[in-house]
């Protein structure tokens, strides 16, 4: 058990390179779902900075009278969604929530496919159908987690602007920064095993019981983006160019050599108990 990592990673590469064309074809949607999602998300993304200057604008110029958070025993989500600033808000959100619906459509699509074709590389037969199916509601569920997050995380960023414009001398803490980050590793921990078992519920139960065998694996993914990263941040300080052709040729090659070996690692634990079975 201890080996199992490094003997499945050995196992991926001999996988992924005896499977080229597959290997292809996950690279290829990937990268159509990064346009994609680029070119449709850049007008709505311009448009939304827009809202978010004039809010935080007209919130600030309400507030500067107090000079505190609260006016008349408000709090910043009542001043929002009061006039003048009700209309604005309202259509901030509906934009996002209009981008978000577009963007899980595009991802459901174009990932389903990649980790199902993913899966065919690591030796499994499941049907595209079905997994695509289960992929869509799987993805229901983190979608919203999602939303619930980003709209949080906005409320807040718009929250220090405002304070920041009030008292020049205000500096957001890091709390916040450092919980978001150790949460968001944990939700796409247990994302990632819901992608595998099927369903939220066995992604939970197979996450829970198989952490510290999973540990390992998790590690050596991170260590292996951690160079890629680095690569990429020296290739773009000497041309950006540069940057975009390691990222073709290292980090997208690096996300499907990835998936395959999350799916080799889940099913040498099934077999061997530590997990369900899938």
């Amino acid at each position: 058990m201890n080996k199992l990592w490094l003997d499945e990673a050995v196992e991926t590469l001999k996988s992924c390179w005896h499977n080229p064309l597959k290997i292809v074809g996950c690279i290829a949607l990937d990268l159509f779902f990064f346009f994609a999602y680029g070119w449709l998300s850049m007008p709505v993304f311009d448009k939304l900075t827009e809202y978010i200057i004039v809010i935080s604008a007209l919130v600030s110029d309400s507030l500067k009278g107090s000079g505190r958070l609260y006016v008349s025993n408000k709090s910043l989500v009542d001043i929002l969604f009061a006039p003048p600033l009700g209309g604005f808000v309202v259509k901030f959100f509906l934009l996002l929530l209009l981008l978000g619906f577009a963007v899980y459509f595009l991802f459901c699509v174009f990932q389903g496919m990649v980790w199902k074709m993913s899966s065919e590389i690591a030796g499994y037969a499941l049907s595209l159908r079905d997994y695509l199916r289960s992929f869509f509601v799987t993805n229901v569920v983190w979608f919203a987690l999602f939303v619930v997050y980003y709209f949080g995380d906005l409320l807040l960023k718009i929250r220090t602007t405002i304070l920041a414009k009030i008292n020049p001398a205000y500096v957001q803490g890091d709390l916040w920064s450092m919980a978001a980050i150790v949460l968001s590793l944990v939700v796409v921990y247990f994302m990632i095993l819901s992608y595998v078992a099927g369903s939220i519920r066995m992604g939970f139960k197979a996450g829970w019981r198989g952490w510290r065998d999973f540990a390992p694996p998790i590690l050596l993914i991170l260590a292996v983006f951690l160079v890629i990263d680095i690569l990429m941040i020296q290739a773009g300080m000497w041309r950006i160019e540069a940057a975009y052709v390691l990222g073709l040729i290292l980090f997208l090659p690096a996300l499907t050599v990835t998936k395959v070996y999350i799916w080799r690692v889940a099913r040498a634990l099934s077999e061997n108990g530590v997990l369900p079975q899938y």
